[in-house]
């Protein structure tokens, strides 16, 4: 097992969720990976904290208020101006217009754009098939 699955494992074995063979591999990668046994009991803390923390009950009547502000009935759920609202789709709209171009913009350019000097034999004449008795030599161009 290598540290990426115990990772990922690491939560269901606190909680006993793993198969017998899940355990033991995970037990095993733990007995041997100081980097793993220490997240482990980052999380075993974490998760102690968790259990130590006061439950709170939900005042009375907070579900009805919530589904009446879900619902749009409620004159008193907070409202976005129009403005806020316009002008953060629009940053929205750019800020995924830039990550795109970021992303994917890069794909998109040919291989050997900024080589406008590159060699091609078609073209310059430079070796031709008369050179070679009437057959051309294979030469790899551009690369």
């Amino acid at each position: 097992m290598n540290c990426q699955n115990a990772q990922n494992s690491l939560s269901a074995y606190l909680d006993r969720e793993l198969s017998g063979d899940a355990m033991y591999a995970v037990r095993s990668h733990l007995e041997q990976c100081q980097s793993c046994h220490a997240d482990l009991e980052s999380l075993r803390a974490v998760k102690s904290a968790l259990v130590s923390l006061p439950v709170i009950e939900p005042r009375e009547g907070l579900a009805e208020d919530v589904m009446r502000m879900v619902r749009g009935n409620s004159a008193s759920a907070p409202r976005m101006p129009l403005g806020v609202m316009v002008a953060t789709s629009v940053a929205a709209a750019l800020l995924a217009l830039v990550l795109f171009n970021v992303m994917f913009g890069s794909a998109a350019r040919p291989q050997y754009a900024e080589d406008s000097g590159r060699f091609d034999a078609a073209s310059d004449g430079a070796v031709t098939a008369p050179d070679f008795g009437g057959h051309a030599p294979l030469i790899p161009v551009g690369r």
